[in-house]
């Protein structure tokens, strides 16, 4: 939650003016637009909603994922979310803020909470208020100030659109599931070597997390320096590097060494095993450009670890069926990861 405080931080320094606007120091956007800003600039807004839903959309999205309504089961960075019963053409469809603290409660089904909040009166700003709820803790009311009479009686539905819930066995967040693209049981691997680069490991873009569900048997060696093995390089022509000749396939040995980087440190790679300029090798070559778009090819025929281990793949054995397979869930992850990222 600390990427929210520091976006909140830049929004008060008006750091983002262009984006959202200041009139008179206050937000010009409403309450859905600043959560769908948010949302955003965090990559957390889901593909369900429209580009630019309003309070009652929000509300019909947490309806539908049955989320949380008790307010003992609130928790900073939940949202509350209403909407009017008589929705007008124009104007306010309903009403959307943050939960700030954890509610406390002030006498039997009274609480007071502190909120995260936008008006057109106040603009963006922290305050407290009254939660009126049933005892079975179901909130059917809020008053925006103790020192009001008016308790505004509505349904309120809480969600959670700030914390992912991960999948337990693809383990990327349930919005951007991959396990129905994924083979039950996993494809035998062909003979391949994976030489990653540590920060490979943990970079939210990378394909070999894509490979390691695929492959039940996938060979992967971690670090910067290896120690020297037999097999055919699969490395691209590369100016600044002194690589082995290149063989035809059907020349070639296996295992295929894979350099699993950026393009930068794979060229450190090769410079720290000099005997991976020794081996003979193999240059993928693709008429076609890398469909790789969420991270920078520095050249249009260089591609992606995962999409050239499927070129590969398709000319050493005819598993059609797999192979398709793969791709399709490389190109589900890539779109999945634009989608979830407006900001690429």
């Amino acid at each position: 939650m600390k990427k929210i405080e520091l976006i909140l931080k830049q929004i008060k320094d008006h750091e983002f003016s262009r984006e959202i606007g200041f009139e008179d120091g206050l937000l010009k956007c409403d309450c859905s637009g600043f959560i769908t800003f948010l949302l955003k600039k965090l990559s957390y807004f889901p593909n369900d909603l429209n580009d630019q839903p309003k309070a009652e959309d929000y509300f019909d999205y947490a309806k539908v994922m049955k989320n949380n309504t008790l307010v003992q089961n609130l928790n900073a960075y939940d949202c509350l979310v209403w909407k009017k019963e008589n929705i007008p053409a124009k104007g306010d469809s309903g009403h959307i803020l943050i939960v700030k603290e954890l509610p406390k409660e002030i006498s039997k089904n009274l609480f007071l909470l502190k909120v995260i909040d936008v008006t057109k009166e106040s603009g963006l700003c922290e305050r407290e208020v009254d939660l009126h709820c049933h005892d079975d803790g179901n909130i059917w009311g809020i008053r925006w100030s103790s020192h009001l009479k008016k308790v505004k009686k509505t349904q309120i539905l809480a969600f959670s659109p700030f914390s992912r819930k991960i999948c337990s066995l693809c383990a990327l967040p349930k919005e951007r599931c991959l396990c129905s693209f994924l083979p039950h049981p996993k494809v035998s691997a062909p003979p391949i070597t994976i030489l990653r680069h540590p920060k490979e490991k943990d970079h939210p873009f990378a394909t070999w997390h894509l490979l390691n569900l695929f492959f039940a048997d996938l060979d992967t060696r971690e670090g910067i320096k290896f120690s020297p093995q037999s097999g055919t390089l699969v490395y691209p022509d590369h100016p600044e590097i002194s690589l082995g000749d290149t063989v035809p396939l059907e020349h070639s040995q296996g295992p295929f060494l894979f350099i699993d980087a950026t393009w930068k440190k794979s060229k450190r790679i090769i410079y720290e095993n000099p005997w991976l300029s020794q081996l003979p090798r193999i240059s993928i070559n693709n008429s076609a450009p890398s469909q790789y778009t969420i991270r920078h090819q520095p050249r249009e025929n260089y591609i992606s670890t995962l999409e050239a281990i499927y070129h590969l793949w398709s000319q050493l054995e005819k598993k059609e069926k797999e192979q398709k397979q793969l791709l399709d869930l490389f190109l589900k992850f890539n779109k999945d990861q634009r989608l979830y990222s407006p900001s690429i």
